[in-house]
């Protein structure tokens, strides 16, 4: 996958961040405008999303969508030069095209979150507690989770996670 998102690199760097939310009962990745695009799309084609128990992290179909339907939402959110390229992201990706020019090499920033959301997802494989993935455009009684979220709307996000993650709170 790494190769197939443009990667130059010899050693395949996994030097990605910590889970947003790791407790011993479970762990929650969180995603918001900037994990939505065409090379997060890439990386969701993979057969491992479906043929294996990552089919339960995410629903599939959603997240496709999200990144064809949304990509707007991240070249907005990624509206400063750190979230579109860096030293580092050009040295695995190669040189990122002008700002919001995603024809091409496109965005190495965008790519090397495309490749650490992927390698998670696989990591999580191999921890102990379940692991799920939650957009901010899932929809929850009526509300985006990213409505909740900016809301602060503290109830509605306990109830969410109370029947996604089959918590009892």
């Amino acid at each position: 996958m790494y190769k197939k998102l443009g990667g130059i690199q010899i050693d395949i760097p996994f030097n990605y961040r910590k889970w947003d939310i790791s407790t011993d009962s479970f762990t929650i990745e969180l995603d918001e405008e900037l994990h939505f695009n065409r090379y997060r799309l890439s990386t969701l084609n993979s057969k491992i999303y479906t043929q294996s128990p990552l089919r339960n992290i995410l629903d599939i179909h959603n997240y496709m969508a999200h990144c064809v339907n949304y990509e707007g939402n991240c070249l907005k959110a990624g509206g400063y030069s750190g979230k579109w390229k860096n030293d580092s992201t050009e040295k695995q990706f190669l040189r990122s095209n002008a700002f919001g020019n995603l024809e091409g090499n496109g965005s190495s920033r965008w790519k090397q979150r495309a490749f650490y959301d992927f390698a998670k997802d696989i990591s999580s494989l191999f921890i102990n507690v379940p692991f799920y993935r939650i957009s901010i455009y899932e929809n929850f009684n009526g509300l985006s989770i990213g409505d909740i979220l900016d809301n602060e709307n503290e109830y509605l996000l306990l109830n969410y996670l109370k029947i996604r993650l089959k918590l009892k709170l």
